[in-house]
Protein backbone atom coordinates (compact mmCIF):
# COMPACT_ATOMS: atom_id res chain seq x y z
CA UNK A 1 0.00 0.00 0.00
CA UNK A 2 1.38 3.40 -1.02
CA UNK A 3 2.22 5.72 1.87
CA UNK A 4 0.21 8.93 2.00
CA UNK A 5 2.59 11.90 2.10
CA UNK A 6 1.87 15.02 4.13
CA UNK A 7 2.81 18.06 2.05
CA UNK A 8 3.04 21.56 3.46
CA UNK A 9 2.57 24.44 0.99
CA UNK A 10 3.53 27.86 2.33
CA UNK A 11 1.69 30.57 0.42
CA UNK A 12 -0.92 27.93 -0.33
CA UNK A 13 -3.70 30.43 -1.01
CA UNK A 14 -1.63 32.38 -3.55
CA UNK A 15 -1.59 32.17 -7.34
CA UNK A 16 0.85 29.26 -7.71
CA UNK A 17 -0.02 27.74 -4.32
CA UNK A 18 -3.73 27.36 -5.03
CA UNK A 19 -3.17 25.86 -8.46
CA UNK A 20 -0.63 23.46 -6.96
CA UNK A 21 -2.97 22.53 -4.09
CA UNK A 22 -5.75 21.49 -6.45
CA UNK A 23 -3.34 19.64 -8.74
CA UNK A 24 -1.97 17.61 -5.81
CA UNK A 25 -5.37 17.05 -4.21
CA UNK A 26 -6.47 15.27 -7.38
CA UNK A 27 -3.78 12.70 -6.63
CA UNK A 28 -4.67 9.95 -4.15
CA UNK A 29 -1.45 9.79 -2.14
CA UNK A 30 -1.22 13.30 -0.63
CA UNK A 31 -2.58 15.22 2.32
CA UNK A 32 -2.18 18.94 1.71
CA UNK A 33 -1.40 21.24 4.62
CA UNK A 34 -1.65 24.86 3.51
CA UNK A 35 -0.52 27.99 5.34
CA UNK A 36 -0.92 31.63 4.27
CA UNK A 37 -1.45 35.11 5.72
CA UNK A 38 -3.67 36.25 2.80
CA UNK A 39 -1.42 39.16 1.86
CA UNK A 40 -1.75 38.22 -1.84
CA UNK A 41 -4.96 36.21 -1.77
CA UNK A 42 -8.35 35.78 -0.11
CA UNK A 43 -9.85 33.45 2.53
CA UNK A 44 -12.66 32.75 0.04
CA UNK A 45 -10.35 30.44 -1.89
CA UNK A 46 -9.65 28.36 1.23
CA UNK A 47 -13.38 28.06 1.92
CA UNK A 48 -13.84 26.73 -1.62
CA UNK A 49 -11.06 24.16 -1.22
CA UNK A 50 -12.28 23.02 2.20
CA UNK A 51 -15.74 22.34 0.82
CA UNK A 52 -14.44 20.34 -2.12
CA UNK A 53 -11.60 18.43 -0.42
CA UNK A 54 -12.79 17.75 3.15
CA UNK A 55 -10.58 14.76 3.95
CA UNK A 56 -7.21 15.71 2.49
CA UNK A 57 -6.98 19.49 2.79
CA UNK A 58 -5.99 21.30 5.99
CA UNK A 59 -5.43 25.02 6.39
CA UNK A 60 -4.03 27.27 9.10
CA UNK A 61 -3.54 31.03 8.87
CA UNK A 62 0.15 31.56 9.61
CA UNK A 63 2.54 34.35 8.69
CA UNK A 64 5.94 32.75 8.03
CA UNK A 65 7.55 35.49 10.14
CA UNK A 66 5.89 33.89 13.18
CA UNK A 67 8.48 31.21 13.93
CA UNK A 68 6.78 30.16 17.19
CA UNK A 69 3.52 29.41 15.40
CA UNK A 70 5.43 27.65 12.61
CA UNK A 71 7.27 25.44 15.10
CA UNK A 72 3.99 24.50 16.79
CA UNK A 73 2.48 23.67 13.41
CA UNK A 74 5.33 21.28 12.57
CA UNK A 75 5.11 19.74 16.06
CA UNK A 76 1.40 18.95 15.55
CA UNK A 77 1.71 17.65 11.97
CA UNK A 78 4.03 15.01 10.58
CA UNK A 79 5.18 16.88 7.45
CA UNK A 80 7.08 14.88 4.80
CA UNK A 81 7.62 17.56 2.13
CA UNK A 82 7.71 21.35 2.35
CA UNK A 83 6.98 23.41 -0.77
CA UNK A 84 7.94 26.98 0.08
CA UNK A 85 6.12 29.48 -2.13
CA UNK A 86 5.33 32.28 0.36
CA UNK A 87 7.28 35.43 -0.54
CA UNK A 88 7.15 39.07 -1.55
CA UNK A 89 7.53 39.04 -5.32
CA UNK A 90 7.76 42.53 -6.88
CA UNK A 91 11.29 43.36 -8.04
CA UNK A 92 10.81 47.15 -8.20
CA UNK A 93 9.00 47.20 -4.86
CA UNK A 94 11.93 45.38 -3.24
CA UNK A 95 13.99 48.58 -3.52
CA UNK A 96 11.36 50.58 -1.58
CA UNK A 97 10.60 47.85 0.98
CA UNK A 98 14.06 46.33 1.22
CA UNK A 99 13.85 45.54 4.94
CA UNK A 100 10.46 43.85 4.59
CA UNK A 101 11.73 41.77 1.67
CA UNK A 102 14.78 40.71 3.66
CA UNK A 103 12.72 39.64 6.66
CA UNK A 104 10.14 37.68 4.64
CA UNK A 105 12.15 36.34 1.69
CA UNK A 106 15.47 35.69 3.42
CA UNK A 107 15.33 35.59 7.21
CA UNK A 108 11.96 33.83 7.54
CA UNK A 109 12.86 31.34 4.81
CA UNK A 110 16.06 30.40 6.62
CA UNK A 111 14.06 29.89 9.83
CA UNK A 112 11.56 27.68 7.96
CA UNK A 113 14.46 25.57 6.65
CA UNK A 114 15.86 25.22 10.19
CA UNK A 115 12.44 24.16 11.52
CA UNK A 116 12.07 21.66 8.66
CA UNK A 117 15.47 20.12 9.39
CA UNK A 118 14.69 19.92 13.11
CA UNK A 119 11.41 18.13 12.37
CA UNK A 120 13.04 15.62 10.00
CA UNK A 121 11.25 16.77 6.85
CA UNK A 122 12.28 14.53 3.95
CA UNK A 123 12.35 17.18 1.20
CA UNK A 124 12.28 20.97 0.95
CA UNK A 125 11.30 22.57 -2.37
CA UNK A 126 12.23 26.24 -2.67
CA UNK A 127 10.58 28.56 -5.18
CA UNK A 128 13.47 30.68 -6.38
CA UNK A 129 13.42 33.02 -9.38
CA UNK A 130 15.02 33.82 -12.71
CA UNK A 131 15.75 37.18 -11.03
CA UNK A 132 18.98 35.64 -9.70
CA UNK A 133 20.47 35.85 -13.22
CA UNK A 134 20.18 39.63 -13.40
CA UNK A 135 20.41 41.60 -16.64
CA UNK A 136 20.97 39.15 -19.48
CA UNK A 137 21.29 40.97 -22.80
CA UNK A 138 21.43 37.86 -24.99
CA UNK A 139 21.52 34.09 -24.91
CA UNK A 140 19.82 31.67 -22.57
CA UNK A 141 20.29 31.17 -18.83
CA UNK A 142 21.49 27.72 -17.87
CA UNK A 143 21.77 26.72 -14.22
CA UNK A 144 25.55 26.99 -14.60
CA UNK A 145 25.45 30.58 -15.80
CA UNK A 146 26.94 33.20 -13.50
CA UNK A 147 24.32 34.90 -11.33
CA UNK A 148 24.25 38.68 -10.86
CA UNK A 149 20.87 39.81 -9.47
CA UNK A 150 20.12 43.50 -10.01
CA UNK A 151 17.42 43.99 -7.37
CA UNK A 152 17.00 43.10 -3.68
CA UNK A 153 14.31 40.55 -4.57
CA UNK A 154 16.77 38.54 -6.68
CA UNK A 155 19.61 39.00 -4.19
CA UNK A 156 17.58 37.54 -1.32
CA UNK A 157 16.47 34.60 -3.46
CA UNK A 158 20.12 33.92 -4.29
CA UNK A 159 21.15 34.17 -0.64
CA UNK A 160 18.55 31.51 0.23
CA UNK A 161 19.97 29.30 -2.54
CA UNK A 162 23.42 29.72 -0.98
CA UNK A 163 22.05 28.85 2.46
CA UNK A 164 20.43 25.72 1.01
CA UNK A 165 23.74 24.67 -0.59
CA UNK A 166 25.40 24.99 2.80
CA UNK A 167 22.78 22.72 4.40
CA UNK A 168 22.08 20.17 1.65
CA UNK A 169 23.58 17.31 3.67
CA UNK A 170 20.95 17.82 6.38
CA UNK A 171 17.86 17.42 4.18
CA UNK A 172 16.93 16.79 0.56
CA UNK A 173 16.43 20.02 -1.40
CA UNK A 174 15.06 21.09 -4.78
CA UNK A 175 15.61 24.68 -5.95
CA UNK A 176 13.22 25.72 -8.72
CA UNK A 177 13.97 28.97 -10.52
CA UNK A 178 10.62 30.20 -11.81
CA UNK A 179 10.51 32.28 -14.98
CA UNK A 180 7.41 34.33 -15.95
CA UNK A 181 4.24 32.52 -14.94
CA UNK A 182 0.84 33.14 -16.54
CA UNK A 183 -2.45 31.44 -17.30
CA UNK A 184 -5.36 30.19 -15.24
CA UNK A 185 -6.68 26.71 -14.45
CA UNK A 186 -10.24 27.09 -13.18
CA UNK A 187 -12.58 30.02 -13.60
CA UNK A 188 -12.77 31.12 -9.97
CA UNK A 189 -9.11 31.93 -9.38
CA UNK A 190 -8.85 35.62 -10.39
CA UNK A 191 -11.29 36.68 -7.69
CA UNK A 192 -8.77 35.79 -5.04
CA UNK A 193 -5.43 37.19 -6.19
CA UNK A 194 -3.75 40.54 -5.72
CA UNK A 195 -1.25 40.35 -8.55
CA UNK A 196 0.61 42.88 -10.69
CA UNK A 197 2.15 40.47 -13.21
CA UNK A 198 1.64 41.31 -16.87
CA UNK A 199 -0.89 38.47 -17.23
CA UNK A 200 -3.22 39.94 -14.62
CA UNK A 201 -2.61 43.49 -15.82
CA UNK A 202 -3.75 42.43 -19.29
CA UNK A 203 -6.88 40.73 -17.88
CA UNK A 204 -7.74 43.98 -16.12
CA UNK A 205 -6.92 46.04 -19.23
CA UNK A 206 -9.35 44.03 -21.37
CA UNK A 207 -11.99 43.89 -18.68
CA UNK A 208 -12.05 47.63 -18.08
CA UNK A 209 -11.79 48.52 -21.79
CA UNK A 210 -8.83 50.78 -21.20
CA UNK A 211 -7.47 52.73 -24.19
CA UNK A 212 -3.69 52.30 -23.86
CA UNK A 213 -1.59 49.54 -22.33
CA UNK A 214 1.66 50.88 -20.90
CA UNK A 215 4.84 48.89 -21.45
CA UNK A 216 8.03 49.61 -19.55
CA UNK A 217 10.96 49.85 -21.97
CA UNK A 218 13.88 47.48 -21.64
CA UNK A 219 16.95 48.97 -20.00
CA UNK A 220 19.13 47.65 -22.86
CA UNK A 221 18.06 47.89 -26.50
CA UNK A 222 16.01 44.95 -27.85
CA UNK A 223 14.40 44.51 -31.29
CA UNK A 224 11.20 46.30 -30.30
CA UNK A 225 12.53 48.10 -27.18
CA UNK A 226 10.40 45.98 -24.85
CA UNK A 227 11.70 43.41 -22.32
CA UNK A 228 12.04 39.79 -23.42
CA UNK A 229 10.67 37.05 -21.23
CA UNK A 230 10.11 33.30 -21.02
CA UNK A 231 6.44 32.63 -20.27
CA UNK A 232 5.26 29.37 -18.73
CA UNK A 233 1.73 28.27 -17.81
CA UNK A 234 0.91 28.04 -14.09
CA UNK A 235 -0.49 24.52 -14.51
CA UNK A 236 2.86 23.41 -15.96
CA UNK A 237 4.59 24.87 -12.90
CA UNK A 238 2.34 22.65 -10.75
CA UNK A 239 3.42 19.61 -12.75
CA UNK A 240 7.11 20.54 -12.43
CA UNK A 241 6.80 20.92 -8.65
CA UNK A 242 5.03 17.55 -8.42
CA UNK A 243 7.75 15.76 -10.39
CA UNK A 244 10.50 17.58 -8.49
CA UNK A 245 9.02 16.30 -5.24
CA UNK A 246 9.36 12.73 -6.52
CA UNK A 247 12.92 13.02 -7.90
CA UNK A 248 15.21 10.85 -5.77
CA UNK A 249 18.19 13.16 -5.58
CA UNK A 250 19.52 14.82 -2.46
CA UNK A 251 19.92 18.17 -4.24
CA UNK A 252 18.65 19.50 -7.54
CA UNK A 253 18.56 22.95 -9.16
CA UNK A 254 16.23 23.47 -12.11
CA UNK A 255 15.16 26.35 -14.34
CA UNK A 256 11.37 26.37 -14.74
CA UNK A 257 10.73 27.94 -18.12
CA UNK A 258 9.89 26.79 -21.66
CA UNK A 259 13.06 28.21 -23.20
CA UNK A 260 11.06 30.37 -25.65
CA UNK A 261 11.91 34.07 -26.10
CA UNK A 262 8.92 36.44 -26.26
CA UNK A 263 9.04 40.21 -26.09
CA UNK A 264 6.26 42.03 -24.26
CA UNK A 265 5.27 43.67 -27.57
CA UNK A 266 4.88 40.24 -29.19
CA UNK A 267 2.87 39.10 -26.19
CA UNK A 268 0.43 41.94 -26.88
CA UNK A 269 0.29 41.02 -30.59
CA UNK A 270 -0.64 37.44 -29.68
CA UNK A 271 -3.47 38.75 -27.51
CA UNK A 272 -4.61 41.09 -30.30
CA UNK A 273 -4.90 38.15 -32.68
CA UNK A 274 -6.87 36.03 -30.20
CA UNK A 275 -9.20 38.81 -29.09
CA UNK A 276 -9.58 40.37 -32.56
CA UNK A 277 -9.06 43.67 -30.81
CA UNK A 278 -6.45 46.33 -31.53
CA UNK A 279 -4.47 47.14 -28.40
CA UNK A 280 -2.74 50.50 -28.36
CA UNK A 281 0.54 50.51 -26.47
CA UNK A 282 2.82 53.18 -25.12
CA UNK A 283 6.44 52.66 -24.14
CA UNK A 284 7.25 54.11 -20.73
CA UNK A 285 10.64 54.51 -19.06
CA UNK A 286 12.44 51.36 -17.94
CA UNK A 287 11.34 49.98 -14.60
CA UNK A 288 13.92 50.02 -11.83
CA UNK A 289 15.44 46.57 -11.28
CA UNK A 290 13.76 45.15 -14.38
CA UNK A 291 16.09 42.94 -16.48
CA UNK A 292 16.18 43.27 -20.26
CA UNK A 293 16.02 39.61 -21.20
CA UNK A 294 15.66 36.46 -19.09
CA UNK A 295 15.18 33.24 -21.10
CA UNK A 296 15.61 29.75 -19.73
CA UNK A 297 17.95 27.08 -20.99
CA UNK A 298 15.68 24.17 -20.07
CA UNK A 299 17.99 21.24 -20.83
CA UNK A 300 18.19 20.12 -17.20
CA UNK A 301 14.45 20.46 -16.76
CA UNK A 302 13.78 18.31 -19.83
CA UNK A 303 16.34 15.78 -18.63
CA UNK A 304 14.82 15.24 -15.18
CA UNK A 305 11.16 15.91 -15.97
CA UNK A 306 10.20 14.33 -19.28
CA UNK A 307 6.43 13.86 -19.03
CA UNK A 308 5.25 17.45 -19.46
CA UNK A 309 3.92 18.73 -22.77
CA UNK A 310 4.11 22.44 -22.07
CA UNK A 311 1.23 24.77 -22.87
CA UNK A 312 2.28 27.48 -25.33
CA UNK A 313 1.94 31.26 -25.31
CA UNK A 314 -1.37 31.04 -27.22
CA UNK A 315 -2.90 29.09 -24.35
CA UNK A 316 -1.66 31.60 -21.77
CA UNK A 317 -3.13 34.48 -23.77
CA UNK A 318 -6.37 32.57 -24.41
CA UNK A 319 -6.75 32.26 -20.65
CA UNK A 320 -6.19 35.99 -20.39
CA UNK A 321 -8.81 36.85 -23.02
CA UNK A 322 -11.51 34.41 -21.88
CA UNK A 323 -10.99 35.35 -18.25
CA UNK A 324 -11.63 39.00 -19.09
CA UNK A 325 -14.85 38.01 -20.89
CA UNK A 326 -15.96 35.87 -17.98
CA UNK A 327 -15.35 38.61 -15.43
CA UNK A 328 -17.00 41.22 -17.64
CA UNK A 329 -20.11 39.05 -17.82
CA UNK A 330 -20.19 38.83 -14.04
CA UNK A 331 -19.33 42.53 -13.75
CA UNK A 332 -16.84 41.67 -11.02
CA UNK A 333 -13.15 42.38 -10.68
CA UNK A 334 -10.84 43.65 -7.95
Amino acid sequence: MQKILNILISGGAGYVGSHLSIFLLKKTNFNIFSIDNFSNSSPALIVTLKKKYKKNFFFEKIDIRNTKKLSNFFFKNNIDIVIHLAAKIEASESFVKKKEYKIINLDSTKELIKISIANKVKKFIFASSAAVYGNVASGYCSERRAVHPINPYGKYKLQVETYISQNKKKMSFAILRFFNIGGIEGIFYPFFYKRTSIFFLLVKFLLLDKKIFHINKSSICTKDNSPERDFIHVSDISKIIYHAALIKKNFILLNCGRGVRTSVVNLIKTLEHLSNKKIKTKLMKAKIGDPTSVISNSNYLNKYIKKIKFKNLNQIMKDCFYMSLFLKKLKTFK
